[in-house]
């Protein structure tokens, strides 16, 4: 009796699987020391079954980073945008970004392994690298900071030049964390990423303490000058 051929959905549901499956090994083994059996182990298949989807882990490295830059995309969607304000709709963009990097934390486990893994002389045990990949990101990413800010600029920078920094700024965060692997998710840090981006390093408020602004040293300035006034005014009278 023969099998009946599997519909695109379940086919597709049965790939994800296999790349859910090649990223835990790739984030536990590394992408190198990573095998095909033991992938296909882990996904729980048979080696011979696994290669009906995939000729092999390149393939499997190249549907993961084209199924995460879709989902990264996806995050660029903003909801009911005309209603926020720019730092909204920042801080709205950078919950579902931070949110998808607690749901995908062996993926980007992975993609900073590619990032900081050198070019091997064996291209079956090199990391494929996808410049065209954060190309198109950058350019998706830079529109989303000209449409939010309403303007080819951001504040003193170019949208570019701002989703640039965006990206240094909530990388590095990101990589603090996945280097300590706290217990809290990532998401919690959205309000302190925020504020860095917006406001720089200078303007970030210790505990307890109050952010010392243009308007409020104009208030104290005032305040000072008024009691001077009342305490010459009261000499005045007295003598």
């Amino acid at each position: 009796m023969s099998k009946r051929p599997r519909t695109p959905e379940v086919a597709n549901a049965v790939r994800d699987a296999m790349v859910d499956a090649a990223t835990r090994v790739f984030a536990k083994k590394g992408f190198a020391a990573a095998t095909m059996k033991e992938i296909a182990v882990e996904a729980g298949y048979t080696a011979p079954a696994f290669y009906n989807y995939f000729a092999g882990k390149e393939e499997l490295y190249e549907a993961l980073l084209a199924r995460t830059f879709e989902e990264i995309i996806a995050t660029l969607v903003d909801d009911a945008p005309v209603a926020k304000r720019f730092g909204g709709r920042l801080e709205a963009l950078m919950r579902r970004q931070f949110a998808l990097a607690d749901r995908r934390t062996d993926t980007f486990r992975v993609l900073l392994s590619a990032q900081v893994t050198p070019p091997e002389p064996h291209p079956s045990t090199a990391i494929p690298q996808q410049p065209e990949g954060y190309q198109r990101l950058m350019a998706l990413l830079t529109a989303w900071f000209a449409d939010a800010a309403g303007s080819p600029r951001v504040g003193r920078l170019s949208a570019k030049d701002a989703a640039l920094v965006y990206l240094a700024v909530t990388q590095a965060f990101h990589l603090q964390w996945m280097t300590e692997r706290p217990t809290a998710w990532f998401v919690d840090q959205v309000e302190a990423v925020r504020d860095v981006f917006l406001h720089g390093v200078g303007t970030v408020r210790a505990p307890g303490k109050t952010r010392v602004t243009k308007k409020s040293v104009t208030k104290k300035s005032v305040a000072k000058q008024s009691v001077a006034k009342k305490s010459n005014l009261t000499r005045r009278r007295s003598g």
